[in-house]
């Protein structure tokens, strides 16, 4: 019946809001949105370009009390022109509308960074450089213990290669089912915070 949210856009705030209360369920349900100061922490990154002008555009729309899914195309509307990406969206449409798919495919990417794979759990990543897993658990573990990551984000963090399949890398911060490796975003923010006296 509460959420807790980063900034995001307009579209994922409303998709958001039908989540915390479905059916408007509850009378008193709350949505709190927020922003990570990145400071010192390598794994908090101010966002792209693109992803910062949609939250500018929530955040004016807030203030103008437009948060109801009747200004959708207006928000979209605001964020083509935030993002400046109108002309690139007519030329995606033409190209499209031409067939052109080898161009679509050259030109527009959904993701532009690489992403390379990344196991979230030790123990496996151990066996795995041991030898000790066949070809047919190590697909299982690539699909169930493992996460993408951007590379850039992996450089950052020197996060260890396995030796035995390069491209493959161990997240060897906190991790749990539920906050992701976002866990491990935490617990270093806490330890940044805190002081030892000794």
């Amino acid at each position: 019946r509460n959420g807790f949210r980063e900034y995001m856009s307009f579209a994922s705030m409303l998709q958001f809001k039908g989540r915390i209360n479905r059916e408007n369920e509850f009378d008193d349900s709350s949505m709190v949105m927020f922003e990570l100061a990145s400071g010192q922490n390598p794994l908090i990154k101010q966002p792209w370009k693109s992803v910062r002008a949609t939250q500018n555009v929530l955040k004016s729309m807030l203030r103008e009390k437009l948060a109801s899914p009747a200004y959708s195309t207006e928000a979209l509307r605001r964020e083509l022109q935030e993002t400046q990406i109108s002309s690139a969206a007519n030329t995606l449409l033409e190209s499209e509308r031409k067939y052109k798919f080898e161009d679509i495919e050259k030109n527009f990417k959904v993701i532009q960074s690489e992403t390379k794979l990344v196991l979230v759990d030790s123990d496996s990543f151990d066996k795995l450089e041991r030898g000790f897993i066949n070809a047919t658990e190590r697909k299982k573990l690539f699909r169930d213990k493992a996460i993408q990551m951007y590379a850039t984000k992996i450089n950052e963090m020197e996060l260890p290669e396995s030796s035995r399949f390069p491209g493959v890398f161990l997240w060897n911060y906190g991790y749990d089912n539920f906050l992701g490796y976002m866990r491990g975003v935490i617990d270093l923010k806490k330890l940044q915070d805190q002081s030892y006296v000794f």
